[in-house]
């Protein structure tokens, strides 16, 4: 593969199977934890299975970051093209809106007229609704606080937090020469572990530190920076030497978190702020070891395969629909108490249980892809990325 800063003026990122392939074990440790069921392990291999699914909130960092290095890619190469911004927002919108709101409308409207048995938590006013459809869902968690949050619908803020970001970054590539990105997305890093402390230091609500576009926009200015550099001449070669002794010290700083506190969760002190930094890192440094992947190795080829890059492009739906689906699971009476006295303890359990919600909800975002979002990307084409426009003459 040819150098990302040598490539033509005209053309765009490619795409990499591998990436996709990331995002489904991505997914797959998100869902993990969402759909545990018991906070209080006993024995030994269920503290290990524990510190295991804390790494979900690393996971959910290596999506920021990933989106932060293909949206800063996409607007770095098509920079100064002709309808610059009014592209980049439909396409987005195209990619991201159709799901996201025929969800909301489901779930909110009729999902409680289908659903058996109480559904108050899933019915809610407009005026809650409201925060869903403005894309400020991270602002309700806390304005109104965690516990006024919707059952099912929690998980959405991080979607709130990316398309905020989405908002406003085109503008700073726009703005910004490459020097000076370069500065703003290691400033943006920095803010994001300062403002952190300073929740902290405040005895602020953790949420606001977790859950605010300015607390997490650290994996996603690493995810810019990595966008950036890979676009520079002699920085492929440093970033592939670099990003292997990067992972490894920022996983044994996540890893030996959860060794000693037993959790990695943002309501820790340390983790809000060192820890979270150092997830940041290892976000970029995972995706830039995927993008240096030689193809034909193991890595390459579990990533790459079919399989795994078809699974990895539902995962948006996955996403979006996943902790809805275990909410209506359990009204409808499947919990994981439908394995036990089947399955020797709890971690099988679990394991079964996660299993089936996993492919009830990798079922639904398949029918969601074939019967919406494929047509609303083919219109992606409506809005090609025009030519390099031509300064006028003075």
């Amino acid at each position: 593969m040819t150098e990302a800063a040598e490539r033509p003026r005209n053309e765009v990122q490619r795409y990499l199977p591998a990436l996709d392939g990331l995002r489904g074990f991505l997914m797959l440790f998100v869902a993990l934890r969402h759909f545990n069921t018991f906070w209080r392990p006993v024995t030994l291999p269920e503290y290990i299975y524990f510190g295991f699914l804390h790494l979900s909130i690393s996971a959910l960092d290596v999506f920021f970051a990933l989106s932060g290095y293909l949206i800063c890619g996409i607007l770095l190469d098509t920079k100064g093209r002709e309808h610059y911004f009014g592209n980049f927002y439909l396409r987005r919108a195209l990619r991201i809106f159709p799901v996201y709101y025929i969800f909301l409308v489901l779930w909110f409207n009729v999902a409680p007229a289908l659903a058996p048995g109480d559904v108050n938590t899933i019915h809610q006013p407009l005026s809650t609704q409201a925060w869903y459809y403005a894309y400020l869902t991270n602002f309700m968690a806390v304005v109104k606080g965690y516990d006024f949050v919707p059952k099912g619908t929690y998980h959405l803020w991080s979607l709130a937090v990316e398309e905020q970001f989405y908002l406003l970054w085109p503008a700073v590539v726009y703005l910004c020469s490459r020097r000076t990105l370069v500065r703003v997305t290691i400033g943006c890093m920095v803010f994001s572990l300062l403002f952190r402390a300073a929740v902290m230091l405040l005895h602020l609500d953790y949420q606001v530190g977790f859950v605010l576009l300015p607390g997490r926009m650290d994996p996603l200015a690493a995810g810019c920076l990595l966008a950036i550099l890979l676009r520079e001449p002699g920085w492929r070669e440093r970033l592939t030497r670099w990003m292997r002794p990067a992972w490894i010290l920022s996983m044994a700083v996540v890893t030996g978190t959860v060794a000693v506190t037993g959790k990695f969760l943002p309501d820790n002190p340390f983790v809000a702020t060192v820890g979270l930094t150092a997830s940041a890192f290892l976000a970029m440094s995972s995706i830039m070891i995927v993008l240096s992947l030689t193809p034909g190795s193991l890595l390459h080829r579990v990533l790459a395969n079919r399989v795994s890059v078809a699974v990895g492009g539902l995962t948006y739906a996955w996403y979006i629909f996943h902790w809805a689906v275990m909410v209506l699971c359990g009204i409808n009476g499947f919990t994981i108490a439908s394995f036990a006295g089947i399955l020797p303890n709890r971690i099988t359990s679990q394991l079964a249980y996660s299993a089936s919600l996993t492919l009830i909800t990798l079922a639904v975002a398949t029918i969601s892809w074939n019967l919406m979002e494929k047509h609303a990307v083919k219109l992606k084409k409506l809005f090609p990325y025009g030519p390099v426009r031509q300064e006028k003459p003075s």
